[in-house]
């Protein structure tokens, strides 16, 4: 195939577009074949076809790992937005972004990455079109100019004003049908307000490349519709092959809706568990994307299985500590399952001392958190041996799942600093021999310990020393 680009160019997609990596969104903007070659092919629509069949071929030769990178940094997103993801896959075809211009033609949403994506505003809509039928409904409205002038009212800034006209135009509402009116004032915003509740894009599963396909719009009485019903629609008018690209059934998608502050107590965990709802059935019932009338767009539940999994890891698992002293250690406690858990905690001190820990601590799928214990060294303890402090957890998911991690402390005694004199050299091995002033107790020591280990003090000279447990730990001068 021609493209109407430098030769070069050329050349390089030739030998790129069968390695991975491969970008279809970007193919699918930029990249177009050269339609002057051949007048046949375009009136027939081949072109076009092979143009859009360059991007299928792309599709297949993704980067999974860049999805999944993608992925890791969304579920970021929404956990820092307080969000509750959820999955579902296509019933039918997904056709998203069909009437946005391009030089296929025909329009189609991709990520910047190259993968099939549903906008935020296009999730948020979805979710405001399923929650305004059903305070729709609540009001028993169906005409459409009541629907026109129930959208003007749910649209109105001021909360005064909103109610007067609520009030006056729905006199018999019961306090339910007020409350959901508010709800869905409250979630999506009005005028002048943001919504409260915040709808992520939607991404494909990370598991595998999401699969697209060609589909095709066939007219086959062109010359009838162009001529507004001048020319019979008779059999011998030849059909026009229009094709373009949608998702295919069974591709899964992840969506997440998050909230604007807290969300844990009414009124605001209703209205958060509204916005999801309202969400799962604008997918369900009124379709996603394009051609929703024709059957596109629709998406069935496909929970996930639940799989409990906890971690439990610290900066150091082992240091040194001395009796009356405190010994600190971050401990880093994640839910690596795929599903919310409260996460249970105990400890065992041993003979130290450690202030309360949280008995359990709840933790999104795929979330850590990282707790700074403080473990005290009483001052009577013996020193020379080490003690342990185990920390355990386990998920109320599934007590099954459970990690432990062991935090030994070595007990050393005080440091203390003291006199001594010079008895002995080693070069050869790097050693000298020294005499505590007032015990007389003799010490082998590595030059290592020396404040200059590269040059060795005189025979006679008097040091001063740290010695700790009965050990000499550092030569001061």
């Amino acid at each position: 195939m021609n493209y109407p680009i430098p030769s070069k160019s050329q050349v390089a997609y030739s030998n790129h577009r069968n390695q991975t990596g491969q970008n279809p969104g970007l193919i699918f903007n930029r990249f177009v074949p050269d339609w002057s070659t051949d007048p046949k092919l375009k009136k027939n629509g081949l072109l076009k076809k092979n143009g859009l069949d360059a991007v299928l071929h792309a599709c297949e030769r993704m980067d999974l790992g860049l999805l999944k990178a993608l992925h890791a940094r969304w579920k970021l997103v929404a956990a820092s937005v307080g969000a509750k993801p959820f999955r579902m896959k296509t019933n039918t075809r997904l056709l998203i972004g069909f009437g946005a211009k391009g030089p296929l033609e025909v329009g189609f949403t991709f990520h910047r990455f190259g993968y099939p994506i549903l906008p935020c505003s296009s999730v948020k809509g979805l979710a405001r079109a399923w929650g305004f039928l059903e305070v729709a409904e609540a009001l028993n409205i169906s005409e459409p100019d009541g629907l026109t002038t129930l959208a003007e009212v749910l649209e109105t800034s001021e909360q005064s004003i909103f109610r007067n006209k609520f009030f006056g135009l729905y006199p018999d509402n019961s306090d339910s049908t007020i409350e959901l009116a508010e709800d869905f004032r409250t979630i999506f915003g009005v005028t002048g307000q943001c919504g409260r509740a915040i709808f992520l894009e939607a991404l494909p599963e990370a598991d595998k490349l999401p699969r697209l396909g060609l589909d095709i719009l066939n007219p086959h009485y062109q010359n009838y519709y162009s001529s507004e019903g001048g020319n019979p629609p008779t059999d011998n008018n030849e059909p026009v092959l229009n094709y373009f690209i949608t998702v295919l059934p069974g591709v899964r998608f992840w969506f997440a809706v998050g909230w604007t502050g807290r969300h844990d107590q009414d009124p605001e965990k209703r209205q958060f568990d509204l916005a999801v709802t309202w969400l799962q059935n604008g997918l369900e019932k009124l379709g996603a994307g394009a051609k929703t009338s024709a059957g596109y767009g629709y998406f069935i539940p496909d929970p996930v299985l639940a799989n409990y999994n906890v971690q439990i890891t610290a900066d150091s698992i082992a240091k040194q500590g001395q009796p009356g002293y405190i010994v600190p250690f971050a401990v880093t406690i994640s839910n690596t399952g795929n599903v919310d858990d409260e996460v249970n905690l105990s400890l065992d001190p041993g003979e130290l001392e450690i202030d309360a820990i949280p008995e359990a601590l709840h933790l999104a799928a795929g979330s850590s958190q990282t707790l700074q214990i403080e473990i005290a060294v009483p001052s009577t303890i013996t020193t020379g041996k080490t003690q342990v402090v185990t920390l355990s957890i386990a998920s109320q998911g599934n007590p099954s799942i459970t990690s432990s991690i062991n935090l030994s402390i070595e007990i050393k005694g005080s440091k203390e600093i003291r006199s001594c004199k010079v008895n002995w050299i080693n070069p050869q091995r790097r050693t000298i021999g020294i005499e505590d002033i007032d015990t007389k107790k003799q010490f082998t020591v590595s030059t290592t310990l020396l404040k200059s280990p590269g040059s060795f003090p005189a025979r006679g000279k008097r040091l001063q020393y740290v010695i700790q447990d009965g050990e000499v730990i550092k030569i001061l001068n």
